[in-house]
């Protein structure tokens, strides 16, 4: 897997746990390179090329038998690490091996290292924990998938800056003037992790079903977390007014809330998978307070899948350029997007230059972009 668009040492989510359920062998391209994911006769998921050593078949177009693949062509059949382990007419002949990648399943997540896999550590996997609470009584996660014909870059860019939600959602979980009457905007820059944050103060709250205030006040903040290449989570919180005033311009992991996982994988050049989830802690208030769970993966989907998607695939459509070359316009509520398609740019050209090339230092590629204004 080699592109100057994608970083490659480093972990992409590759299917929900659940996609490989029932012994299924699953198709999905990552990062331009057609793969096939599957459990092995432990249950452990495994990632192979989707291609057969023999005539290039795919693999995906046969079965899995006992936790190996099995090709519809000729009947060679591969275990998790590409090794071919039957061949019906002989021998197993020395150079039927098929690339296998490294996978790990945390979270409900099946994640993928598309790099080196000597270089591969699961420690830095980010944190989806809240994932694994689907069972726990009075608490419910919805997870969903979307195939999105847009570059990656444009889901971070939008993700990164949720005051779209007060327009583009306004018929699900936004418009209620929230952000644009009292949203004060943070980014925290942690270097490889960057947050893009909201503070609103003294909001009104309302009836998720009604939409009408309800006679109480809180102070509401939308939290999102990018660590590169593209993973992102979102915390959702609406506290009792006042009581956590200082934790504005603090961290706020600990406090109260609803969190999401956006995970962005590359397909290729055009596309992209969109993982998402949401959940509704016991307790909850504020939007998902009332929601059962047919109810949040409703409108979940409906704000992710009927409004987010034909906008960004309607934005790559009308874009002839690379994004800079269009010469964007850059607001203020832009700059955590901007800093992590920066960032990203910095560590992708830096896995990629030689040994012993001459570094570009972050001022240089501040430069080599437009500022901010």
């Amino acid at each position: 897997m080699q592109s100057e668009l994608y970083l490659l040492n480093c972990w992409y989510g590759l299917a929900w746990s659940t996609e490989l359920d029932d012994g299924a062998l699953l198709a999905r391209k990552v990062l331009g390179n057609s793969l096939v994911v599957f459990r092995d006769k432990e249950g452990r998921p495994a990632a192979l090329r989707d291609r057969c050593s023999h005539r290039m078949a795919p693999l995906s177009m046969g079965k899995l038998k006992d936790g190996v693949v099995e090709c519809a062509y000729h009947g060679m059949q591969y275990d998790g690490s590409g090794r071919c382990v039957h061949y019906p007419f002989g021998p197993v002949p020395a150079r039927a091996v098929v690339e296998h990648y490294a996978v790990v399943e945390r979270d409900k997540m099946i994640w993928i290292w598309p790099g080196n896999p000597e270089l591969a550590d699961s420690s830095l996997i980010p944190d989806y924990h809240f994932h694994n609470n689907d069972d726990a009584e009075d608490d419910w996660v919805v997870f969903g998938y979307t195939n999105v014909k847009a570059d990656y870059r444009l889901e971070i860019d939008n993700l990164m800056d949720l005051s779209h939600a007060e327009y583009l959602h306004a018929t699900s979980f936004g418009g209620r003037g929230f952000i644009t009457n009292h949203g004060r905007y943070q980014v925290r820059d942690l270097g490889n992790e960057i947050h893009s944050n909201w503070w609103m103060p003294a909001i009104d709250l309302v009836h998720p079903g009604t939409r009408q205030p309800i006679g109480v006040q809180a102070d509401h903040f939308l939290d999102m977390r990018w660590n590169a290449p593209s993973n992102m989570r979102l915390q959702v919180g609406f506290l009792p007014q006042g009581v956590h005033a200082d934790r504005e311009d603090a961290p706020r992991d600990d406090l109260p809330g609803q969190f999401s996982a956006h995970i962005i994988t590359p397909e290729d050049e055009g596309s992209c998978h969109y993982f998402w989830s949401a959940d509704r802690p016991k307790g909850s208030v504020g939007f998902v307070g009332g929601m059962d769970k047919e109810m949040g993966r409703k409108i979940f989907k409906v704000a992710f899948e009927i409004e987010d998607k034909p906008m960004l695939e309607a934005v790559a459509a009308n874009m002839h350029k690379g994004f800079w070359e269009e010469k964007p316009l850059i607001l203020p509520n832009d700059v955590g997007g901007i800093r992590a398609r920066r960032r990203l740019a910095k560590l992708i050209r830096e896995e990629q230059e030689p040994a012993g090339a001459e570094a570009v230092s972050s001022e240089a590629l501040i430069q080599m972009t437009p500022s901010i204004s």
